[in-house]
């Protein structure tokens, strides 16, 4: 878990996190057993970060945290 991602997903809609090793192996049970929940969450993760993260993002971020016009 890393507070940060709930600023770029929402949680059990996008993604899905664990905070201990009993929690991984309880979530990976669970989602191996609900084909549609995790291939929902995974279809709209992957339409979250192809709509909101790419590369050309970052970069012009990083290029503005760092004040660097291009």
């Amino acid at each position: 878990y890393q507070s940060e991602l709930m600023e770029y997903f929402q949680y059990e809609q996008d993604m899905v996190v664990y905070e201990s090793m009993a929690d991984a192996v309880a979530k990976c049970d669970f989602y191996l057993n609900h084909n549609d929940l995790r291939e929902r969450i995974a279809a709209n993760g992957r339409a979250n970060i192809f709509e909101n993260h790419s590369m050309v993002d970052r970069f012009k971020i990083i290029l503005d945290v760092a004040k660097i016009t291009p």
